[in-house]
């Protein structure tokens, strides 16, 4: 019970991340770049390309529609 309220639970698993961040080309060079100024280069992010394996955005907008909450439990890793 929530609150006094009886309710449904589901459970569900994804694997797969929704965006992909790196650094621009020029500074992908692990061995010839100064690591400072990795701190304040931009980053490139995009929508990570993945064949639709993991159709992870998808499924979570699939279970949001079925659902009045929806709580992520997340890997607070920057990859």
């Amino acid at each position: 019970a929530l609150k006094g309220k009886r309710i449904k639970l589901r459970v569900t698993s994804t694997f797969g991340h929704v965006y992909s961040v790196d650094f621009p080309p020029s500074l992908r060079r692990w061995g010839g770049v100064d690591p400072a100024r990795l701190f304040d280069s931009k980053v490139d992010d995009r929508v990570q390309p993945d064949g639709g394996k993991s159709r992870l955005p998808e499924h979570l907008a699939s279970e949001a529609r079925r659902s009045h909450l929806v709580v992520l439990a997340l890997d607070n890793d920057r990859e």
